[in-house]
């Protein structure tokens, strides 16, 4: 995984490198790495001409360490002053330059920056994050009274990746990351960019001689009207090796023929009473999911309420799950007797609904809701963010556009529910089944992929990365 470190830890980092007297030569190894990156990224620099726009912190000193390597590898570097530019001078210096370095404001900075005319470059590389874009958010710094942030094409983002260069408008601003000097990380560092060697690590070996009850998963979700919830939760245990799905519905019985895209799956209507009979048998399991597609009212409360302090087994909580605990803070009240792990999944308007009174970046909210609740949570968007109640968070930034479907987030929580059946720990199901997910999106060829394609690419994912076990006497040599 890659480190991720908000604005106050590479503060922290700062200053212990000034009181071991380690800022000059920090500096120069910045200077080196960030001159590296402009070589790599222009072929070779010999006779090139480069601009580096430095402002007065160490921000600029970075700037002007790279540009003096530079000039020692033969390019004909030229400094501008952040103050020029915003004079109007140095325009020219600007669209003459085969490459501009932007080093004006580093990390630390909150200021605003007036628009600085580096779109005329044809390649701008940005020091740690490009200028004006707020390096824990990534938001323009004071937009709205005229700010401006520089669009750059790479950006080589200094020891650890900062959240603001993933998160807002940053992409739009970072370009290509490169992380360079990449030992120059913070102590505190509980952030993690997830990745898929990482996914690929956690998945669980199935045992040999397993059977379909060892990794069961027990879904209620899908009403009239929402009768393809429940299928997708099925489609996306499936595709990560749920052995079996049980999904009890509260369709009518002829809405049941939308789980015809899960066969696999067994279905029951919860008809009155029927909840009492499900929940009896949830032992079987090895997880369950709640919430899509189970519609609204007292009823739906009083059900989900009911299952989520019943069952003993890992549990998802999910869509109208979620929607049906809001308010009053009935949702932490029943998770306080909870005895067994619970994720639960919002997205940021559901999560506003929950927890109106978290406020700050979805770094913070996703962290302060999974300390509140005591539970994994997972803030679905572009990037989602998976946080733990210990502190510990996971940033998915493979997302992709094309999940801005309906069903696709009914397939997100069969996926994680689908991993806690099989064995994953609740976090590790969280950020395994969000990357899982993203990824199965990105190798859709539709704009906006269908719920039942997305599962078919994660179950081809899953299917090649998972080690299966197979019985030695499958192959026995002979020896004459």
């Amino acid at each position: 995984m890659q480190p991720i470190a908000r604005r106050s830890e590479v503060q922290a980092l700062d200053e212990h490198l000034a009181r071991e007297g380690l800022v000059e030569s920090t500096i120069e190894r910045v200077g080196y790495a960030v001159a590296l990156e402009a070589r790599r990224w222009l072929g070779g620099v010999y006779g090139r001409r480069v601009a580096v726009v430095e402002g007065t912190g160490n921000n600029g000193r970075d700037g002007r360490a790279a540009g003096r390597w530079l000039e020692r590898w033969g390019a004909r570097v030229r400094t501008v002053p952040l103050r020029s530019l915003r004079s109007g001078d140095d325009g020219a210096t600007i669209a003459a330059s085969d490459l501009v370095i932007d080093a004006a404001l580093g990390t630390g900075s909150t200021r605003a920056l007036e628009p600085l005319g580096l779109e005329r470059a044809p390649r701008v590389l940005a020091v740690d994050v490009p200028s004006g874009l707020d390096a824990d958010t990534g938001a323009v710094v004071e937009v709205d009274l005229g700010g401006a942030a520089v669009v750059a094409g790479r950006t080589a983002t200094v020891g650890a990746i900062k959240p603001g260069l993933l998160m807002g408008e940053g992409p739009e601003h970072a370009g290509t990351l490169v992380r360079v000097v990449a030992d120059l990380v913070p102590a505190a560092v509980s952030t993690w960019l997830v990745e898929e060697a990482d996914v690929v690590a956690g998945l669980p070996v199935p045992r040999r001689d397993t059977h379909k009850w060892r990794s069961g998963l027990l879904v209620i979700a899908g009403s009239s009207g929402m009768r393809g919830a429940a299928a997708f939760v099925a489609l996306g245990a499936s595709a990560v090796g749920a052995g079996i799905v049980h999904v009890a519905t509260r369709g009518e019985p002829l809405d049941a023929v939308a789980l015809e895209v899960a066969p696999e799956a067994v279905v029951v209507r919860l008809a009155t009473g029927r909840i009492d009979a499900v929940l009896a048998g949830a032992h079987r399991f090895g997880a369950a999911v709640i919430g899509p597609g189970l519609g609204d009212g007292l009823a739906t409360a009083n059900l989900v309420r009911r299952a989520v302090l019943s069952l003993e087994i890992p549990l998802v909580l999910d869509a109208d799950g979620l929607n049906a605990l809001a308010g009053n803070g009935r949702l932490a009240s029943v998770l306080a007797g909870r005895r067994a792990p619970v994720v639960v999944t919002p997205h940021e308007g559901e999560l506003r609904r929950l927890m109106p009174e978290l406020v700050g970046d979805p770094l913070s909210r996703a962290g302060e809701a999974a300390r509140t609740l005591n539970v994994v949570v997972v803030l679905k968007g572009n990037p989602t963010v998976v946080a733990a109640p210990g502190g510990e968070r996971f940033v998915v930034a493979n997302g992709t556009a094309r999940l801005a479907t309906a069903g696709t987030g009914d397939v997100l929580a069969g996926i994680i529910g689908g991993l806690l059946a099989v064995g994953l720990d609740p976090l590790r199901a969280a950020w395994t089944g969000a990357w899982i997910h993203a990824h199965g999106a990105a190798a859709s060829s539709r704009r906006c992929v269908r719920p039942v394609e997305l599962a078919d690419h994660v179950a081809a994912f899953v299917g090649t990365a998972t080690r299966v076990a197979s019985n030695p006497g499958a192959a026995v040599e002979v020896r004459p």
